[in-house]
C-alpha cells in the first residue's frame, strides 16, 4: 500500500506504508473513520441496495400510507458500517453476491481483508413466508447461513422479532444476579442499588430498539419481580401484591423504565440535525396542522 502527502498545494511522490498507528493514539479513531469512509466511497452508487420508503405526514401506524406513491420518499440503504463491522443489505441472493464482491474488492484495494470465519448470512423475511435459500461466497469460501446473529451486543433473528434477544438478556441478568458477591448484599438498600445498577441495566440493554409485545413485557416484569422478592424476602404466601413489591423496593416497573429510555432516545433524536433521516423518520407530525387564527 502506498500513500502521498499534500503540502502547500504540492503532492509528494508515492511511498510505501509499512506501519500503522500505535495503540492508544488519539488520532486512531479519526483516521480510521476517514479511512473507512474512503473505502465506502469506492462502492459504485448504482450498486444494489434496499429501498426504504417513508413519509413525513399522517399517522404513525397507518400502514396503508406506505402503499401510496405520493407524499412518500425513498432512501437507498446499501450498508451499515460501524467501526470495522459492516452489514450489507440486499433483497435477492443475486444482488447479495454482487454487492459482496464489490465490498471485498474495495477492501483489498485499501490493504484490508474480510474475516471469512466471522462473516455470516442472515435471511429475514416477512411473517408466513417460506425461507428463501440464499448463498454467497467470499472468494472460494462459502458464507455460512445462520438463524441468529449477534451484532453490537444484540441478537438479530431470522423471525424478525426480539424474543431471542430478550431471552439472552434475561439469562445474562440471571447470571449476574447469581454471581454477585455476598459481602455486597447485606443491607436491603444495597441489594436494590446493585440490582438496579448492574442487573437491570444489563436486562434492558438496547431496549430502545425493541418492538415489544405483551408477552415480552410479562417475561421482563416476571424476572424483575422474582429478584425483588428475593431481596425483600417475601413469599407468595404473604399475599403481597406486585405494586407493593415495587413500592417497597422504590423501583419503577420494567415497562415504565423502558418508556423512560425511549423518551431519552427521542430527546437525543430531537437534538439531531434536521437533515438526519432518523429525525425526519421518527419525529413526524401525526395529525392535521392546526389552522392559523388571529384575533384583534
Amino acid at each position: 500500500m502506498t500513500g502521498r502527502v499534500l503540502n502547500h498545494g504540492g503532492i509528494s511522490e508515492p511511498f510505501a506504508i509499512t506501519g500503522g498507528l500505535k495503540q492508544g493514539c488519539v488520532l486512531a479513531q479519526t483516521l480510521f473513520s476517514l479511512y473507512t469512509a474512503a473505502m465506502i466511497i469506492e462502492i459504485p452508487q448504482d450498486a444494489p441496495a434496499v429501498g426504504v420508503r417513508y413519509h413525513l405526514d399522517g399517522g404513525l401506524f397507518k400502514l396503508s400510507r406506505l402503499l401510496s406513491t405520493t407524499k412518500t420518499s425513498i432512501i437507498s440503504a446499501r450498508e451499515l458500517q460501524y467501526a470495522d463491522d459492516n452489514t450489507t443489505l440486499n433483497r435477492s441472493p443475486e444482488h447479495l453476491q454482487q454487492t459482496t464482491d464489490l465490498y471485498v474488492d474495495a477492501y483489498q484495494r485499501f490493504g484490508t481483508q474480510v474475516n471469512t470465519e466471522k462473516t455470516k448470512l442472515l435471511s429475514q423475511l416477512p411473517p408466513n413466508q417460506a425461507t428463501q435459500v440464499a448463498n454467497a461466497q467470499i472468494g472460494d469460501h462459502p458464507v455460512e447461513s445462520v438463524a441468529n446473529f449477534t451484532y453490537l451486543g444484540s441478537i438479530l433473528s431470522r423471525t424478525v422479532t426480539c424474543e431471542k434477544d430478550i431471552e439472552n438478556r434475561i439469562k445474562a441478568g440471571h447470571c449476574l444476579w447469581t454471581s454477585r458477591p455476598s459481602r455486597l448484599h447485606q443491607p436491603r438498600h444495597t441489594k436494590t442499588m446493585v440490582f438496579r445498577a448492574v442487573v437491570l441495566s444489563t436486562l434492558l440493554y438496547a431496549c430502545e430498539t425493541w418492538t415489544l409485545y405483551k408477552r415480552d413485557i410479562k417475561r421482563l416484569e416476571s424476572f424483575q419481580r422474582s429478584k425483588l422478592r428475593q431481596i425483600l424476602h417475601t413469599h407468595w404466601k404473604d399475599c403481597i401484591t406486585n405494586n407493593e413489591v415495587l413500592s417497597r423496593a422504590a423501583l419503577p416497573s420494567v415497562e415504565a423504565t423502558i418508556l423512560q429510555h425511549l423518551l431519552r432516545w427521542v430527546g437525543h433524536v430531537a437534538r439531531m440535525e434536521p437533515s438526519r433521516l432518523s429525525k425526519n423518520h421518527s419525529l413526524r407530525r401525526t395529525g392535521p396542522r392546526q389552522r392559523t387564527t388571529w384575533s384583534p
